[in-house]
């Protein structure tokens, strides 16, 4: 009598279950590079798309600005509160998730924008920014650009 060689459907089809669950644990787990373009960019995206809800509801920026300026662009770095601040006044008509950024708080340090409202720190004196990716004692302020003749805003890292 001959002996049986060669695989059973049993086994193929369990190999096949393997490598499927395989392939699912890896592409389930997001690549590094990802992860960093996510938390590089989507606060900067926030906070523009809040800007530009604000703009479209109350038809007018949320800091005064000099249209006659020579360069048409206002930027905001360290008094970036100035522009966010009215973002938050009305709890009714939320333009700003405060639980996507961070502020440096006078005193505090560095803590959620939402954890430093809970504390009763008005938005004024909440400048938004980030850590730096390489060294996480240091904190930017994200810079807010205006160009006032293409009537357009830029929030950037």
């Amino acid at each position: 009598m001959k002996a049986k060689t060669g695989f059973s459907l049993l086994d193929v089809m369990m190999t096949v279950l393997v490598m499927v669950l395989l392939s699912a644990v890896v592409l389930s787990v997001p690549h590094p590079s990802r992860i960093w373009h996510i938390r590089r960019v989507v606060p900067s995206v926030a906070l523009e798309q809040g800007l530009r809800n604000y703009r479209a509801a109350e038809q007018r920026w949320p800091v005064t600005l000099n249209p006659e300026e020579e360069s048409n662009v206002v930027v905001f770095l360290e008094d970036n509160a100035r522009v966010f601040a009215p973002l938050l006044k009305n709890p009714q008509k939320p333009y700003l998730d405060p639980s996507v950024v961070l502020t440096k708080v006078s005193g505090k340090g560095v803590m959620s924008l939402r954890d430093a409202l809970k504390q009763g720190i008005v938005p004024e004196s909440c400048p938004l920014g980030y850590l730096e990716p390489s060294n996480k004692e240091i904190f930017k302020y994200f810079k807010v650009t205006f160009h006032l003749s293409l009537d357009m805003v830029h929030v950037e890292k």
